[in-house]
């Protein structure tokens, strides 16, 4: 934790490195641009191991031309430990799965599965030759799932199941994190990344799938579309956010709960930084069509290449400062 005073002529930024063996590598930087004179503080969460570099950066050249900047530098070893330790966000972590540290030659490299949580979710795998695809690092050294040639992952389960309410992720809020690259791309129209409830309606004599609640990531967007905000009712593109084509992209999407009234709203982060945020209906939700009909998720290289390195879900929102 940070603690600090800031004023309004002070430009203060929190920069967070990770040293992995091979040079720092930037985690995400905290800038702190407020109006007021009070005491605020960072909660800095190490989610790997290793040595985490903290550098704070102080300043007020803007006002005071003469006093150079003033930076200072310490590192944290996170080296982990043997005991399992389950602190309050970990409680509320329902799904995790990571590609940190598999390989290609395990016994078990078809085996990927999340135990948090009451539930034991296996990830299935099919279409994979675990030679050019698989368990491969990239061009960082950072393991990823690699699909090519029509590899598929499908992961069940649901970060908008319909609880005994009938309510779904609004109701307690959620946190969906998708860390991902895209490359190869063969067709933009067509999503690779997916995490959908679909419903079918007659459109001209023909029936066509339409999404209920869900994501939908293609190869240069992703889009977040709620119950009000789905084509069911009108054209609409539900929550865009656009990316790059070959870069790693962490995509979090925080729902705040419906009860944090006046606050529903629903951030997306980009690599940790708040993309866009919007505000939605009191009578809106993110909940699956039905519980027949749930959404899980599907990542399916048919149409683009893709590497998956994480994938996490938290059963309640976040603040956007929570998220590296």
């Amino acid at each position: 934790m940070v603690t600090y005073y800031a004023t309004p002529t002070s430009n203060i930024n929190l920069i967070i490195e990770l040293d992995k063996g091979r040079g720092r590598e930037l985690v995400k930087t905290i800038p702190t641009n407020i109006n007021n004179n009070e005491w605020r503080q960072w909660d800095v969460l190490f989610n790997e191991v290793g040595v985490y570099y903290l550098t704070i950066e102080l300043d007020n050249t803007e006002y005071y031309k003469s006093i150079p900047p003033i930076t200072v530098t310490k590192y944290v070893a996170e080296e982990g430990s043997s005991v399992p330790v389950i602190n309050t966000d970990d409680a509320s972590l329902r799904l995790y799965l990571t590609a940190k540290g598999r390989l290609n030659d395990e016994t078990n490299k078809d085996v990927w599965r999340s135990t948090y949580g009451s539930q034991d979710i296996l990830c299935d795998l099919s279409g994979f030759n675990w030679m050019t695809n698989g368990w491969i690092e990239d061009e960082n050294g950072d393991t990823a799932l690699h699909l090519t040639n029509g590899a598929t992952a499908i992961i069940p389960f649901s970060p908008f199941e319909r609880d005994s309410n009938q309510k779904g992720a609004e109701r307690n809020g959620r946190v969906i994190e998708i860390d991902f690259k895209i490359s190869n791309i063969r067709d933009l129209t067509k999503p690779g990344i997916t995490c959908k409830s679909t419903y079918t309606s007659e459109v001209n004599g023909e029936l066509v799938e339409k999404i209920n609640t869900g994501i939908q990531i293609y190869g240069n967007k992703a889009q977040l579309f709620s119950i009000l905000d789905t084509p069911k009712y009108e054209d609409m593109s539900g929550r865009t956010t656009i990316f790059k084509e070959n870069e790693r992209i962490h995509l979090t999407y925080i729902i705040n709960s419906l009860t944090n009234t006046p606050n529903r709203i629903v951030y997306t982060l980009l690599n940790g930084v708040v993309s866009s945020l919007s505000l939605y209906d009191e009578k809106d939700q993110f909940v699956d069509e039905s519980s027949q009909n749930a959404s899980k998720f599907v990542f399916d290289s048919t149409f683009m290449d893709i590497d998956i390195y994480n994938v996490r879900v938290y059963g309640t929102s976040k603040t956007p400062n929570f998220i590296l």
